[in-house]
């Protein structure tokens, strides 16, 4: 992993140190878009299947908006862990080591 990723995932996890509610917010936000979409993909694969419309775009469709949905699940337990796993991350250390990366 290069420095400039470095920095920014750091930089990242500081943010989310600085501002929880917003962090949070964020991921929220994130899951209900990857969520909704995975739902109108299902809904429209469904409806494709039964109008008897056959071709490749309707495993394709299935496909994607299983990802999507996986996706979303990812995001709520982020959303779950994260207050528990801020308790146990030093502020100082991450900018500490930003610091550090920037020089």
């Amino acid at each position: 992993m290069g420095s400039a990723q470095k920095l920014k995932i750091l930089r990242s996890v500081d943010a989310a140190l600085a501002n929880p509610a917003l962090h949070q917010q964020k991921f929220k936000r994130m899951r209900m878009v990857a969520a909704v979409t995975a739902w109108l993909g299902f809904f429209s694969c469904f409806l494709l299947y039964f109008q008897g419309l056959p071709g490749i775009y309707l495993p394709i469709l299935a496909s994607l908006s299983g990802v999507l949905f996986g996706v979303a699940l990812y995001l709520g337990n982020s959303i779950k862990q994260w207050p528990i796993l801020a308790q146990h991350v030093s502020r100082e250390s991450v900018r500490e080591q930003i610091s550090e990366l920037e020089t």
